[in-house]
């Protein structure tokens, strides 16, 4: 008899939430590609998206008459009623490889990824955010839904141990699945005329370029990350030296920190050193790895941490913080530095940019690692996951 799993696609649906432009969506995208691969008799995957079962027009409209949390109501209540009626007999178990879009309940069991537990291990960065009431009912609805699942998946060895920590879970209901990183990260980008792509970025000609690639709420660090540079700017015109220029790649300006980091990037002075490209796709984001002197990665806390691997895929030299799974993810093929130190991350970045050697032996370690972590990796770990699971279950 097949044992039939249901692959929640909705991080992938570009009406739903922002997975889609996010880590998550890539996780879900190269998830489901490698699993839908695998061939097993007695196993079979069926990917569906939560949100494209319909819901009864009563209850609809009572859902868009309430005035707040219409969101939350409909992924907690609304959509496990669907489920339970629509996907029974259909599939033995439902996966949701994002832990935020897991029900608190459901007649059918559940296989919940966790992804990180940022609200609960760094709760102190985010208390002057928190909308009251509404912002306590999520986390505690993703919390039991983590707790209500029958497996749970882990994208490190440092998420797992935060949900045994922090949520009491016990150990052997946990498998491992870390992520992967993309063939296209270690492929060439050909010639790449440096001049014209600097042009285009806005990217001043002839200085060192600093990349980072990330978000700009509190555990990103970004606050750090100025003052770092603002000191590596300095000692680099000291020595008379061109001073290195900041690359942002991404959409900060729809962020809710952006406007606290515009003031941060005046006060400190930093105007003509930080220089926003917006946000790149793949094939451009490698010709900027390219020409980059270094990546800069200065996180509190990640659930994986993949932008670090990517560049390091790419041969660009990594600065990141060994906070969280940063350790565990860059090895030793990185430099890495204490985030609550604004000097450790000085120095890091001055030994690469001061220091061809350094550099060199970054450039030539960082493909080695990131090889480690591929997505068909990740998919045989989930898949092993699964067939664990079917024998729990017959």
């Amino acid at each position: 008899m097949t044992f039939t799993i249901g692959l929640d696609l909705s991080a992938l649906d570009q009406g739903f939430k922002s997975h889609a432009y996010r880590g998550i969506g890539r996780y879900v995208r190269e998830l489901s590609r490698h699993l839908l691969e695998m061939d097993d008799q007695g196993l079979k995957i069926l990917p569906f998206d939560h949100t494209h079962y319909r819901l009864p027009g009563t209850m609809d409209r009572l859902l868009q008459a309430v005035p707040a949390g219409r969101q939350t109501l409909r992924q907690q209540i609304a959509y496990p009623l669907q489920l339970s009626t629509v996907a029974r007999g259909k599939f033995n178990a439902l996966h949701f490889p994002a832990h935020m879009d897991a029900p608190t309940w459901c007649a059918i069991p559940c296989i919940v990824t966790v992804l990180d537990l940022i609200p609960l291990v760094c709760a102190d960065l985010y208390k002057a955010e928190r909308p009251g009431w509404r912002y306590a009912l999520a986390r505690g609805l993703e919390n039991r839904a983590i707790r209500n699942a029958k497996l749970l998946f882990a994208i490190s060895e440092n998420t797992a141990r935060d949900v045994v920590r922090v949520l009491g879970i016990p150990r052997e209901r946990i498998v491992v699945t870390p992520l992967g990183v993309d063939d296209r990260f270690f492929a060439d980008p050909g010639d790449v005329d440096e001049v014209a792509l600097r042009k285009s970025l806005g990217l001043p000609p002839e200085r060192p370029i600093v990349v980072y690639v990330g978000g700009l709420d509190p555990r990103k660090n970004s606050a750090l990350m100025l003052k770092a540079f603002r000191e590596v700017a300095a000692a680099a015109r000291l020595a008379r030296r061109a001073p290195p220029v900041l690359a942002m790649v991404g959409r900060y300006t729809e962020e809710r920190g952006y406007p606290h980091f515009l003031r941060t990037v005046a006060e400190l002075g930093l105007g003509p050193d930080v220089v926003e490209t917006g946000f790149l796709e793949d094939a451009a984001l490698l010709k900027l790895f390219r020409i980059a002197a270094l990546f800069f990665f200065p996180s509190l806390y990640e659930g994986f941490g993949l932008p670090p691997l990517e560049a390091m895929a790419a041969g660009v030299p990594v600065v990141s913080s060994r906070a969280s799974a940063m350790a565990e993810t860059v090895g030793d093929a990185a430099l890495t530095f204490d985030p609550a130190s604004v000097d450790e991350a000085v120095a890091a970045m001055l030994a690469v940019l001061e220091n061809r050697e350094v550099a060199q032996r970054l450039r030539d370690a960082g493909p080695a690692q990131a090889r480690r972590y591929t997505w068909r990796r990740t998919a045989e770990a989930t898949f092993a996951g699964y067939k664990r699971f079917q024998g729990e279950r017959s």
